[in-house]
């Protein structure tokens, strides 16, 4: 089993944990349920963080490749809206515009 990477930015929700069979590994029978859980170290703030996982089901030996959740920074940016068009300003570039006392 291969626990897929995920990214999420600081402070938005959290992205749904999931996984793949890896190209070797044998079928699953149809209709069976590996029961499979996967667990995100603990943590909300920017850094990564370990995804492991279990099989409940006894009929399959399962073997994980462990994943990375990330949570990143979104870049502060300001937007304002002139007629028709959006303008993207960012945080640096607002001090440009500052009014002179």
């Amino acid at each position: 089993m291969i626990i897929e990477d995920k990214t999420s930015y600081f402070g938005h929700p959290l992205a749904a944990l999931t996984w793949r069979l890896a190209e070797d590994s044998n079928p699953v029978v149809e209709g069976d349920d590996l029961q499979i859980t996967l667990y995100r170290e603990e943590g909300l703030d920017p850094g990564r963080y370990h995804i492991t996982g279990v099989a409940a089901n006894a009929n399959y030996e399962a073997v994980f490749t462990e994943g990375i959740y990330t949570i990143v920074i979104l870049p502060a940016l300001m937007y304002l809206g002139i007629g028709a068009g959006v303008v993207i300003l960012s945080v640096a570039a607002l001090f440009l515009f500052r009014k002179r006392a």
